[in-house]
């Protein structure tokens, strides 16, 4: 066996099995090579053994009490000391005693110590981050991450300077996954979907379709061969082919996806030239454990031309059936200590899978998978455990060149697979900005937690970085009665609504908490407003904010003849019927704002309807104030977008303004509903509901609701 060259600081790599084992490619890094090109993508300025506040790292750091938010335990809950703390642009602390560091700036932080499994996580400057390092004798870690390509828009503007140019480099496609590459190295083992062909020339523009791709599919692409490499100096180690794109460049496109993976040193599952190749597992050994990956798709292009799924000795992806599944995963148990399955199908855009896939989640189960990781939706959807193993059932897009607006939430998964064979898995929240993944902390983490933790009913839990699920029984947590007096409250993270009390609804934020314009200072992790259309005249700025921290600023001048506006990138998918609540608010509204509600009745094309109501005139002196509007989304409509408008001034008057803060977008749920997936609840005089405190949320956690609005 040919041994993975480390392409991160302080990453373990494991050992390719027999199965497909790569060859060690010519641009292979050493581990501080690696180091340093991300450190030069990332734009750093200072050296990789910077410290923080200039302390070497045996020092304790000078901070504030309020500055150590950070803490490390193991699994036991026992602080470590001497705990290595990094960011990725190399400033680094050691725990002390008390397994305490500062977390001084918003940034991925890396906690390393040795005989333990590496742990990386985003948080916000002064927010609580607790980290959690288990031993590492008999356990092994696993990072998996949705659908990845890097072709098609990836070549088109924005504004002439795409993303990448036609001979893009492997250091061109790297630089696109430098806000991931720190969770994807803090494992043994990482995962991705590869939904997309390696070819030479993957650019193409639209009804020019080159005679090497897939003559009848209604969507076909690819990416460079250069992708490969680029996901290897990225962290990942395993891509899964067995997707409806792996054959868009038909067989000569296999052929060269797979040489570009092993010329990379990137094992691959789930497509081949024939159908047993297809179904070939990956076979990775850490550390005296073997583990086994096998993936396949039920996306198969049937009954067309030229089906997406392999044949006996045609080329395509892997085909999932329940008696090919079945004896594929009994096989590999044969010779594996843990069988993962990873599946691809569904429903686009549905975070609940159909029951086919269920079945077949089922399937793999019973017949041994201890991990099932699903996809295809695009869309992140629940966690699930059963009796010994646990079930992502969408993983969402990790890279990819969608605008749809329910593919901009994401998260990777972790998996830790403990000494006696037990997987416990967590989330990490990521937000796709410009099609590129970005860590995401605040409201937009808690929204990605809430749907992994809340879109299946069991026993996944709201945890302090994301969502957790384990199998077996789990601490309950603890429920207490909480008011809910009137108007809309958003509930603290790590809290949920366990049982609905009498007029009182529980809701979802559509915009997942951007709409507070809380960007961070912090260039490797999500920024709210990058989810808006602002133009030219809004800018985000203290100025606007509603008390602390920023809000939003539309300003015209007497030269202006149209209105500005402001609304979110895309538009947000609904329920036909469903009740929706559009909340904001504002100061020194000059005449002529307005606040809206447009209606489509699909994710193109232009507005068929909406609600719209006046601003009232207010001073920028005053106090916010809230404007709202309540909507029943009518039949056939299934996109809703808020949008905020101020006209030029009229008259005499020299200037115009509108302020704006806090913009939130709730779709209902029915009445008597409650769970982890609502953030939001709306209450009245004297009533009341069950709130409960997740316990993997941890103890010092304030109260259950937060702002009324």
């Amino acid at each position: 066996m040919v041994p993975v060259t480390p392409a991160w600081p302080g990453r373990r790599r494991p050992s390719p099995g027999e199965g497909n084992a790569p060859r060690r490619g010519s641009g292979a890094l050493p581990k501080l090579a690696a180091a340093a090109v991300v450190a030069v993508l990332l734009g750093a300025s200072i050296p990789l053994t910077a410290h923080f506040a200039g302390l070497s790292p045996a020092e304790p750091a000078a901070a504030s009490p309020t500055d150590w938010a950070g803490v490390v335990a193991d699994e036991t809950g026992q602080p470590l000391a001497g705990v290595e703390v990094t960011t990725a642009a190399g400033d680094t602390v050691q725990t002390g005693p008390d397994g305490k560091f500062p977390v001084g700036t918003t940034a991925v932080y890396t906690a390393r110590k040795a005989g333990h499994l590496s742990r990386a996580a985003a948080a916000s400057a002064g927010a609580p981050l607790r980290l959690m390092l288990r031993r590492e004798e008999g356990a092994v870690s696993m990072r998996f991450g949705g659908d990845a390509m890097f072709g098609r828009r990836f070549y088109e503007a924005p504004a002439g300077n795409p993303l990448l140019k036609t001979g893009a480099s492997v250091e061109d496609h790297t630089r696109l996954l430098v806000g991931v590459a720190p969770l994807l190295n803090d494992s043994d083992i990482a995962v991705v979907n590869l939904e997309s062909p390696l070819v030479r020339n993957p650019y193409f523009s639209d009804g020019e379709r080159p005679a090497g791709f897939h003559p009848t599919k209604d969507i076909a692409f690819a990416s460079a061969l250069e992708s490969a490499e680029a996901l290897k100096r990225s962290g990942v180690d395993l891509v899964t082919l067995g997707n409806n794109h792996a054959a868009d460049a038909l067989g000569p496109g296999i052929t060269s996806t797979i040489q570009a993976l092993d010329a990379a040193g990137v094992l691959h599952t789930g497509a081949g030239l024939t159908e047993d190749e297809a179904w070939k597992p990956a076979l990775i050994t850490v550390r005296g454990q073997s583990f086994a990956f096998i993936s396949c798709t039920t996306v198969d292009g049937k009954p067309g031309q030229i089906p997406y799924v392999a044949g006996p000795d045609t080329p395509g992806a892997a085909e999932c059936g329940i008696k090919r599944l079945q004896a594929a995963v009994r096989e590999a148990k044969e010779s594996a200590d843990v069988v993962t399955v990873l599946m691809h199908g569904d429903v686009e855009y549905q975070r609940v899978q159909a029951p086919v896939i269920r079945k077949l989640t089922e399937t793999a189960k019973e017949a041994g998978a201890r991990v099932v990781v699903n996809g295809h939706p695009h869309v992140v959807g629940g966690l699930a455990s059963g009796q010994d193993g646990i079930t992502a059932e969408s993983m969402g897009n990790l890279v990819f060149d969608q605008t749809l607006w329910s593919t901009l939430l994401s998260y990777l998964l972790r998996v830790e697979i403990t000494p006696d064979g037990t997987p416990v898995a967590s989330t990490d929240a990521l937000s796709l900005q410009g099609f590129l993944p970005v860590p995401a902390v605040g409201e937009l983490a808690d929204s990605s937690a809430r749907i992994a933790a809340g879109t299946v009913q069991g026993s996944a839990q709201l945890g302090p970085q994301g969502a957790t699920v384990r199998p077996g029984t789990v601490d309950p947590g603890t429920a207490a009665t909480h008011p809910v007096p009137a108007g809309v409250h958003r509930i603290t993270p790590g809290w949920w609504m366990s049982a609905p009390g009498q007029q009182i609804r529980a809701g979802q934020d559509l915009l997942w908490g951007t709409g507070s314009f809380t960007d961070q200072d912090a260039p490797g992790v999500a920024q709210p407003s990058a989810l808006w259309t602002l133009g030219q005249y809004a800018k985000v700025s203290p100025a606007g904010a509603c008390g602390d921290g920023l809000g939003l600023q539309l300003l015209r001048s007497p030269v202006s003849l149209e209105d500005v506006y402001v609304s979110t990138a895309h538009r947000q998918q609904i329920t036909p019927g469903s009740s929706l609540t559009l909340l904001a608010d504002v100061r020194g509204a000059s005449a002529g704002g307005s606040i809206e509600l447009s209606w489509y009745d699909g994710n193109k094309g232009k507005s068929v309807g909406g609600v719209q109501i006046p601003i009232p005139e207010s001073s920028a002196d005053t106090a916010c104030e809230l404007v709202r509007i309540d909507a029943v989304a009518p039949p056939g409509i299934t996109a809703a977008q808020p949008f905020l408008r101020l006209a030029p001034p009229k008259g005499e008057t020299l200037s115009s303004s509108l302020f704006v803060d806090n913009v939130r977008l709730i779709e209902w749920a029915p009445p008597g509903t409650a769970g982890r997936l609502y953030d939001s609840v709306e209450g009245g005089p004297g009533v009341s509901a069950e709130f409960t405190l997740d316990a993997a949320a941890g103890p010092d956690v304030p109260g259950p609701l937060q702002t009324t609005r």
